[in-house]
């Protein structure tokens, strides 16, 4: 028990420790990406400025740089851990079987890139109309509450209120959608990879028992 305590001690430090490591590197990418993008806002010509919507340049330096960080460099630093502890597994495992565990490799690559051609034109279809309604939604979000005066004067409040509507409907979709395909991969893989082994164990078994 002292033994175990002590693996689980190690692991929970280590664990810390990387989970910090990951949050500063992310953090920190976040920072330099969200001042490299407002100062080449900034340098820009004035015609630049005149024909686009702050609002979308806002949105692009807060919300995109924020969605690009959680959505592709801390699932990317996840990925390259979770590769790095596969790889560590199957040099193991090649040792000790190394027919199943080409065969098992072999299988769950095979099932990994089939899912990834069925669902990467999806995901990136989805990508691209979350992050276009994501846009249009704050770019008449902040047009609406910045001349809210005028709006309220101008009765022109159920329009904003019916564009934001339909901007911020299609984004929660596309997202949702997105957030919902993100997870098949690792739940259809951890099921192939539970039968993958109850195979191997009854198959074990049987030939035991002859």
């Amino acid at each position: 028990m002292l033994a175990l305590v002590t693996i689980y001690t190690i692991k929970a430090t280590f664990l810390t420790i990387l989970a910090w490591y990951q949050a500063r590197l992310a953090n920190g990418m976040r920072e330099e990406w969200s001042q490299r993008l407002f100062s080449v806002y900034l340098r820009r010509p004035c015609t630049f400025h005149l024909q686009r919507n702050s609002a979308l340049l806002i949105h692009n330096i807060v919300s995109q740089v924020d969605q690009c960080t959680d959505a592709i460099l801390i699932p990317g630093m996840t990925l390259l851990i979770e590769s790095l502890v596969f790889l560590g597994l199957s040099a193991l495992l090649m040792t000790v079987e190394p027919l199943g565990t080409v065969i098992a490799v072999a299988v769950l690559g095979v099932a990994g890139w089939s899912l990834h051609r069925v669902t990467g034109g999806r995901m990136m279809r989805w990508g691209k109309t979350s992050q276009l309604h994501s846009g249009l939604r704050f770019q008449h979000l902040a047009q609406g509450l910045r001349s809210a005066k005028d709006v309220k004067l101008l009765g022109r409040d159920s329009e904003f209120l019916e564009h934001f509507h339909t901007y911020n409907a299609q984004y929660a979709r596309a997202a949702r959608l997105q957030s919902t395909v993100q997870q098949l991969p690792r739940l259809w893989l951890e099921l192939l990879a539970v039968l993958l082994c109850s195979i191997a164990t009854g198959y074990i078994g049987w030939t035991m028992d002859r």
